[in-house]
């Protein structure tokens, strides 16, 4: 089954331009209180890729109203910036499973 993850890989593969425009607004240094919405790890990667980042570090951050992932990543033209992704669903099912 071919899923919307893998549509936008293979189109990906094809012109990585094709799909970086979008995430071109995805300004780094956004807080952890703006960051980006997420509802599956995975997503981070996805998006980070599609970026051409390279993942320096990883770490959890907290602000009044959400859990992120904060993210240290070094871009293709060598450039390193800090992105957040806000994981709140994600976090609130790893409670969930784990009875936290």
């Amino acid at each position: 089954m071919l899923t919307v993850q893998n549509q936008f890989q293979t189109a990906f593969l094809k012109s990585r331009n094709f799909i970086k425009w979008p995430l071109c607004s995805f300004v780094p240094f956004v807080p952890c209180e703006t960051g980006w919405h997420i509802t599956q790890i995975e997503e981070e990667y996805f998006i980070l890729n599609m970026m051409g980042a390279q993942l320096q570090s990883q770490s959890t951050s907290h602000s009044r109203k959400n859990e992120c992932d904060k993210m240290a990543v070094k871009m293709e033209y060598g450039e390193t910036n800090t992105y957040y992704f806000e994981a709140n669903k994600v976090f609130e099912m790893e409670r969930k499973m784990f009875g936290k």
